[in-house]
């Protein structure tokens, strides 16, 4: 049995944010989940993986996101 690694990214006006979820789904070792909380933003592109999650809200701050990720 594996254990499941979650990544919780609040993210707000991220640029790279595409490139990041990309360079973690292939560096990765092991069972992951990516939960990318969009504060009030959008990705340039969606990633489309089963082990990627996006949750978007508004204007809630940086703590809110990671609370609303986990």
């Amino acid at each position: 049995m594996t254990d499941l690694v979650s990544i919780i990214l609040p993210v707000r006006n991220e640029p790279y944010l595409t490139k990041t979820i990309r360079d973690l789904l292939v560096k990765s070792e092991g069972e992951i989940e990516i939960i990318a909380s969009l504060d009030d933003s959008k990705p340039g592109y969606i990633v489309n993986d089963e082990r990627v999650r996006y949750i978007e809200h508004k204007g809630h701050g940086k703590r809110q996101s990671m609370n609303e990720g986990v």
